[in-house]
């Protein structure tokens, strides 16, 4: 879980050794967990307040019960989830708006026109006028439709 950042790698570690135990007190999670008893208290009481820990209280000291993590932490992730796909749709939407405003600025780029006949010679790759699949590659610049010689 460390990865979605929903618990660090000492709660974490706590929930799932409480889980083992079923129950425990926080010396006890101390104790197993090999953390100070001080420590113990400040991840429990970490966990409770992300729903993961049911407190109840015995005689002498309260009693910590590990909670299902679906039911704690379902609600941030589906938050998280939606956050995640108003931010694809964000991205998507600015990349459109790009490769818009690219295509206008930048639209002389996208056709080379060649003057010359030597010119013509040299930048086609076959036969003068005839592309790689035997397209035309002279288009007719009078208004007669012949190309001028």
């Amino acid at each position: 879980m460390q990865d979605g950042l929903l618990l660090d790698a000492q709660e974490e570690r706590a929930y799932r050794l409480l889980v083992g135990l079923s129950a425990a007190r926080s010396a006890e999670l101390a104790e197993v967990a090999q953390l100070s008893p001080q420590e113990a208290v400040e991840v429990l009481q970490r966990l409770q307040a992300k729903g993961l820990v049911a407190v109840s209280q015995s005689a002498d000291e309260p009693v910590f019960r590990a909670l299902p993590p679906d039911v704690a932490l379902g609600t941030t992730l589906l938050r998280r989830q939606e956050s995640l796909e108003a931010a694809r749709k964000t991205v998507a939407v600015l990349s459109e708006e790009f490769r818009a405003s690219a295509s206008r600025r930048d639209a002389h780029h996208l056709v080379e026109v060649v003057v010359g006949a030597a010119a013509l010679r040299e930048r086609a790759p076959g036969p003068a006028g005839v592309g790689p699949r035997g397209d035309p590659l002279v288009l007719p610049s009078e208004p007669s439709g012949h190309a001028r010689r």
